[in-house]
């Protein structure tokens, strides 16, 4: 699914507010893929039952299907760039490394 497709399909779904704010995507969930807290750029792709938590996926990323990420600290430091607020940057480099 391209994240175009999936921010378009996902509308009205999002579970957060902020106090005297808009509604704030926080979870998404649609064919057996779940985001939370995630940054998905235009031309993305992204697998089935992938779970994403607190990510920024980089412009034209293809996730593989069943990828998890933001679960496991350690296993997110090692493949992709964590942030000390753990935060995961996602890029088609660091994929293709996989």
């Amino acid at each position: 699914m391209r994240g175009d497709d999936l921010a378009e399909s996902a509308r009205g779904r999002f579970q957060r507010e902020l106090p005297g704010d808009r509604p704030m995507p926080l979870i998404a969930t649609l064919a057996d893929l779940r985001l939370r807290e995630a940054v998905v750029l235009p031309e993305v792709d992204v697998g089935r039952r992938a779970r994403l938590t607190k990510v920024v996926v980089d412009r034209g990323c293809r996730i593989p299907e069943g990828l998890i990420v933001g679960e496991d600290p350690e296993l997110d430091a090692r493949r992709f760039y964590r942030s000390d607020g753990g935060i995961v940057l996602i890029s088609a480099d660091m994929l293709a490394a996989l």
